[in-house]
């Protein structure tokens, strides 16, 4: 009976579990991306053929554009299947990675930026009666 328990409780975990956006960016930090990305050298096509297509792009007013990456997972918190305590510490832990690449008029990286951030969300189901 034990096992059954930690098993379904694992199973909830990974059913638990969502991401959007980037697949490609999930295991990224800033030393990883050197790998992927070369400033003054990767081109528009080598970023679009590594990350697929940006879910933004806008241009500076010096006419370099823009390509905006992201990638989120979101995580049930373990106290959501702990009966009694969920209702008072439920929620979500999100990890996000997001890229910034600025390519020059030619379609060359100018420069990148990638940041990795943890964030999580609290759900307070439980709601005294008004008196």
């Amino acid at each position: 009976m034990k096992h059954i328990i930690i098993i379904t409780f694992l199973i909830l975990l990974t059913v638990g579990c969502k991401s959007t956006n980037n697949q490609a960016l999930k295991h990224s930090n800033y030393l990883s991306m050197a790998n992927e990305i070369t400033i003054n050298k990767s081109t528009k096509e080598d970023v679009r053929r590594n990350f697929g297509n940006p879910r933004e792009t806008s241009h500076t007013e010096g006419g370099n554009e823009v390509w905006r990456y992201v990638y989120t997972e979101s995580t049930a918190k373990a106290t959501n299947y702990v009966p009694i305590i969920r209702y008072f510490d439920s929620g979500e832990n999100i990890d996000t990675v997001e890229l910034i690449v600025t390519f020059n008029k030619q379609g060359i990286v100018k420069n990148y930026s990638i940041q990795n951030g943890e964030s999580e969300t609290t759900k307070m189901s439980y709601q005294p009666e008004a008196t």
